[in-house]
Parts: structure tokens; sequence; C-alpha cells
């Protein structure tokens, strides 16, 4: 079982309380818990996450509240829902979204988890995904363009050597 973020009584940071029961023969003997601190959490299995430059991923709860984010002050501080690109993450279960963040377009995909109904995504911006193939377009038409040179050179040379030749000595004969 998960819980939502909670605040430490003792330390006062956001925390979660994932737990297991302990059975033997089906019945339940004991329960093991953990507190896991939701910063640390983030900076172990969130912050290290890195789409292109800019990009990252982020963990939200059911309801929607940041629960990992490279940002600490997204953290238990953010709720997604108070967004429209939010609210459709929460809406389903998983996909791509597009949406604009500070005024960036950016792109993410994004995951619920069927057991804890966590939704983990990850993100960048539109300009950084794509960015390789904007540069594979430059690349094709240049590639493209000294093609088409290289085939108006040889069929300028062809064309003297095949037609412009022969019709000068055609030509010269008849004369």
């Amino acid at each position: 079982h998960l819980t939502s973020i909670l605040k430490s009584s003792l330390t006062s940071k956001s925390v979660f309380i994932v737990s297991v029961p302990v059975k033997k023969s089906g019945e339940i003997q004991g329960v093991f818990y953990g507190v896991i601190d939701s910063e640390y959490f983030s900076a172990m299995f969130i912050g290290p996450v890195k789409i292109a430059q800019t990009g990252y991923a982020f963990l939200v709860g059911p309801e929607g509240m940041t629960i990992a984010h490279p940002d600490k002050a997204h953290i238990n501080k953010t709720n997604i829902k108070s967004f429209d690109w939010g609210r459709e993450i929460m809406n389903r279960d998983e996909g791509f979204i597009l949406y604009t963040w500070n005024k960036v377009r950016k792109i993410s995909y994004f995951r619920k988890d069927p057991v804890s109904g966590w939704r983990v995504g990850a993100g960048a911006s539109m300009k950084e995904i794509f960015a390789p193939v904007q540069n594979l377009q430059v690349v094709n038409f240049a590639i493209t363009l000294i093609f088409i040179l290289i085939a108006i050179f040889s069929f300028s040379v062809l064309y003297g050597k095949i037609i412009a030749k022969p019709m000068d000595y055609l030509i010269e004969g008849i004369a």
C-alpha cells in the first residue's frame, strides 16, 4: 500500500509511506513499512533522468499532487490538476501529451501505475526532441541539392560529348 504525500511530524518534510503485509498461511502476522522522504526519492530516482538538454521526469499521486520532480519547489506543492494538460494526464492511464509550460511547447509521455495510481512521466521541449529530425531535413536537402548539381553537370558533359560534338561535325560536313 502507498499513501499520498504526508508531512512528517518529526522532520516536517514531505514523505510517503510504503507498507506490505507479512502473511503466514494466509493470515496477516504483521506489516513491514517504510517512511520515504519524497525529496530524497526524487533526487535518487527522478532527478537523474535526463531527456535532451532540459527534459526531465516527474511523478504525481492519484490526486494530481507532485510527488517527485527535479525542482524541489514543485514537490507536494504543485497539483497538476490545476492545469488543462494536468487534468488530461489525470484522466488517462497512458499516452503522449503536447502542452505549453512557461511559454515553451513540450511533449511528455506518462503512464499510470495500476497499483498505486501514481503517474510517472518524462518529457522535454518539442524543439529539443525534434532537433535531430530538423537536422536530418537539412542534411537530406543538402544531399539532394548535391545530387541535382552532379546530375546537371553530368548531363552537360554527356550532352557535349554525345550530342553537341557529333552535331558540330555534322554541321561542318554539310557546310
